[in-house]
């Protein structure tokens, strides 16, 4: 939980590059077991949309691709509906309007997640006349 804070306190005052680089140095420790400091959930959803607020997209979807390979060990790191409202908001900000859609439809594939009033409100922001 205090990593969590710790995250979102940097995000909050708009330094990302310093919450990423807590976040890679935890995972560089957590990989060469010298630290054991639990990352759930809700550290990858604070960071991915740390990266959609800062517009950095590119970066949210590393995170994610870290998140499922993740996954596959602890099911408890499985992206949730929070995850890709966040990814979703990371495209609609960067006009990637066809990553939104291809997330969109995972999401309604997936018997894990389902879209929520907060998908569709962010995909209908992101649709230009």
């Amino acid at each position: 939980m205090g990593l969590n804070l710790l995250l979102d306190f940097c995000i909050s005052q708009g330094k990302l590059a310093r919450a990423l680089d807590i976040f890679s140095q935890v995972r560089k420790l957590n990989a060469d077991s010298k630290l054991a400091i639990k990352v759930d959930v809700i550290t990858f959803n604070t960071m991915i949309k740390g990266c959609a607020q800062e517009r950095k997209e590119s970066l949210g979807f590393e995170i994610f691709k870290y998140m499922k390979e993740c996954s596959k060990l602890n099911e408890d790191l499985r992206p949730n509906d929070v995850t890709y409202n966040s990814l979703i908001d990371a495209c609609v900000r960067n006009d990637k309007m066809t990553k939104a859609w291809a997330l969109l439809k995972e999401m309604q594939s997936d018997p894990h997640v389902k879209p929520d009033n907060f998908t569709y409100s962010t995909i209908i922001k992101g649709i230009k006349p």
